[in-house]
């Protein structure tokens, strides 16, 4: 039995972890700075008083747009889970792979732990502590992604390693 030979190639789950939690992260601060700066420029577009009630109409559609984008963060999660299990298990590797990705989840923990912080250091500014209440879902996942890393390594390594697949060198 050879530990260290793939015959379809190796699935570098860890790489596409990094590339999703630096997705997530930028997903949840564009939406959070977007939102901020709609409000900031509608507000001083109403100061001047060229507002009225179809300005003010589009106005509201537009915030209740950048609001969606609370939920779009919950279902851009989902699919980059799916998405990980999918390749997770169209794609074989070689059992020493696992012990590999052991190793790895250290340092992707401590990359997604870094921007759990910086997320956390930029949402707690001042500027941001009206913003914060209309994103909870954002928050709560750009807040734990080291846990949301996890779970997709865990994921994608139960569906890399357990699939069963004739002709699968190294099993």
């Amino acid at each position: 039995m050879n530990l260290s030979v793939s015959n379809k190639g190796n699935l570098n789950l860890g790489w596409f972890v990094i590339v999703i939690i630096v997705g997530l992260f930028a997903v949840g601060i564009f939406s959070i700075f977007l939102y901020l700066f709609n409000t900031s420029f509608f507000t001083m577009f109403d100061s001047t008083g060229l507002n009225d009630s179809s300005t003010m109409s589009v106005e509201n559609s537009i915030l209740g747009a950048n609001l969606m984008l609370d939920w779009v963060m919950v279902l851009f999660m989902i699919m980059a889970i799916v998405g990980i299990a999918v390749l997770g298990y169209r794609n074989t590797s070689a059992p020493i792979n696992f012990i590999i990705i052991i190793f790895l989840a250290i340092f992707l923990g401590l990359v997604s732990y870094l921007f759990n912080y910086l997320f956390y250091q930029i949402v707690t500014n001042s500027t941001f502590a009206s913003v914060v209440l209309f994103f909870p879902n954002t928050i709560l996942i750009c807040t734990n992604l080291h846990w949301l890393s996890l779970g997709m390594l865990i994921v994608g390594s139960f569906a890399t390693f357990t699939s069963n697949r004739s002709g699968q060198v190294g099993l």
